[in-house]
């Protein structure tokens, strides 16, 4: 009698364990998928980010191009006055 009380207690015990290192590793899941779920969200934000910098990097190299030419342009037209 003595002894199935304490076998029950044991098995208790040891269920109690159990349940407590499932709950935990339950948390530990959840979190890691709500970490993993943040982690590809920023890796958008900072794809979209390096997207919009290349495209600010494509506008002012054309803009630079585009005032170089203009500058190359008034250049030449001093020349052709100073010849004059």
């Amino acid at each position: 009698m003595v002894e199935a009380s304490v076998i029950r207690l044991e098995l208790k015990r040891c269920r109690d364990a159990v349940h407590r290192t499932a709950d935990g590793v339950v948390c530990l899941e959840r979190e890691k998928m709500g970490l993993e779920t943040a982690m590809k969200e920023r890796r958008e934000e900072i794809r979209l980010h390096v997207e919009m910098l290349r495209q600010q990097m494509k506008n002012v190299d054309m803009e630079r191009h585009s005032l170089n030419a203009q500058l190359q342009d008034r250049v030449s037209r001093v020349d052709k006055l100073k010849k004059r």
